[in-house]
């Protein structure tokens, strides 16, 4: 990840391990920058031509959105259900990122906000559209239910699965952080609608032109 001229809380996370050794571990913010230069290549290299023609996104349009969606797939990690287990493996940098925020994690409830989940949840909750923000929360292979994704942030039912006591603040920056650079990142700026050849609409990125 570049560095932005504010803090990079984003880059205190763990995005995954090794399940055999867990000193073994990514960075969230490596993956995501990995995921993101990926599909661009795919994009640009690989995707077929007659996906192209039933696409109402030039090449240009396509690529930013799909970078922006490599961006922010695993904001859902940005939660306290799964970095809290995850960090508990990396000693080290459990310290670091607990000089900001406590990591007491509730393990009966942290099954109900699965990272692919929590990601749709947040995105929308930042602004993101509805068919964008479900293509995060799709990315395992299975999409959301409506209810389920609208449930996660209202109520306080599951907050204990986003951020610890006291802390709300710091979470919702951290994903406001990895949001904002991520629509740096992929040249976005706002949103416009996009028809899908099937009577329905969805949002999709428009350019910077700055």
């Amino acid at each position: 990840m570049k560095r932005p001229e504010r803090s990079c809380k984003v880059r205190r996370f763990a995005g995954k391990t090794d399940p055999d050794n867990s000193s073994l571990w990514l960075p969230l913010w490596m993956h995501l920058r990995d995921t993101a230069g990926i599909m661009r290549f795919l994009v640009q290299q690989w995707l077929p031509e007659s996906v192209r023609r039933n696409l109402d996104l030039d090449e240009e349009l396509l690529t930013r959105t799909v970078v922006f969606l490599g961006w922010v797939h695993d904001i859902g990690k940005i939660t306290l259900a799964f970095a809290g287990p995850i960090m508990s493996l990396l000693p080290e940098a459990k310290q670091r990122l607990e000089e900001d925020t406590e990591l007491r994690w509730n393990e009966q409830k942290k099954k109900f906000s699965h990272h692919a989940l929590a990601g749709e949840a947040i995105l929308r909750e930042l602004g993101c559209p509805e068919g964008l923000a479900s293509v995060v929360g799709a990315h395992h292979g299975k999409p959301q239910e409506a209810n389920n994704v609208l449930d996660q942030l209202e109520d306080g039912v599951y907050e204990t699965n986003y951020w610890s006591k006291g802390r709300k603040t710091f979470w919702w920056s951290c994903w406001q952080e990895l949001f904002d650079h991520a629509l740096q990142e992929s040249g976005i700026d706002g949103w416009r609608p996009v028809h899908t050849g099937r009577g329905s609409f969805i949002q999709t990125a428009k350019k910077d032109e700055s």
